[in-house]
């Protein structure tokens, strides 16, 4: 009988022993799935603040962009209106120049 007993005080200690390592191995467990929650929340986190600042920065290289091409459409008209106004210059030199010569052609039939 005292046999039995040691063996059945044996069992219930292996089995406290098993209940607290199950205890312990569930709150591993827990830890782990509470890790990995925090891990996905902040590879989520940084996912967003990634993709924000791409966002931005597109729309600064957009900004940039405009801006760029409004410089360039500025510059544009005013060479056009450079060239205008050197168009409007050689024609009124052409007119001189054949003036000129009219006048000069005048003077030679008269002499």
């Amino acid at each position: 009988l005292d046999d039995l007993q040691t063996a059945f005080t044996a069992e219930v200690e292996a089995k406290n022993e098993l209940l607290q390592q199950n205890f312990h191995l569930r709150g591993l467990i827990q830890g782990a799935h509470i890790d990995h929650a925090r891990s996905v929340a902040e590879a989520e986190n940084e996912r967003t603040k990634l993709k924000e600042q791409v966002v931005e920065a597109a729309e600064i290289v957009k900004e940039n962009d405009r801006e760029a091409f409004q410089v360039l459409e500025n510059e544009k008209m005013k060479i056009l209106v450079s060239v205008d106004a050197l168009e409007v210059k050689i024609k009124s030199l052409v007119n001189t120049v054949e003036y000129f010569k009219g006048e000069m052609e005048k003077i030679s039939a008269n002499n």
